[in-house]
């Protein structure tokens, strides 16, 4: 794609990899190596649907998901997937939390 390539950005942050359910969560992604004009796309899918918030423009994100299971999160920079995309994340079940989860 032009003005962007999805190939060098960075996505870290144990949040790509698990979670819990119903607790903020955070993961990162740097794309200041991609060249600029670049847009970044963020979906993610499960059990429940989540929170998603922007915390730092660009850079710092966080969900929260309502229920316990897999999901998916899809990162991608100008349509393209950032390395690593679409990620397997593992949510755990609450300990503190009692009661059924709304999914």
């Amino acid at each position: 794609g032009t003005g962007g390539d999805a190939a060098k950005c960075r996505a870290f942050g144990d949040g790509l990899q698990r979670s819990v359910a119903l607790e903020p969560t955070t993961f990162y992604v740097d794309c200041r190596g991609a060249g600029g004009g670049g847009k970044l796309y963020i979906r993610m899918t499960g059990p429940s649907k989540t929170e998603l918030v922007e915390v730092e423009r660009g850079y710092a994100f966080q969900y929260t998901t309502k229920a316990p299971g897999e999901y998916e999160l899809v990162l991608l920079f100008n349509e393209e997937h950032v390395p690593g995309s679409p990620f397997s994340i593992a949510v755990a079940r609450n300990p503190s939390h009692k009661g059924p989860y709304s999914f």
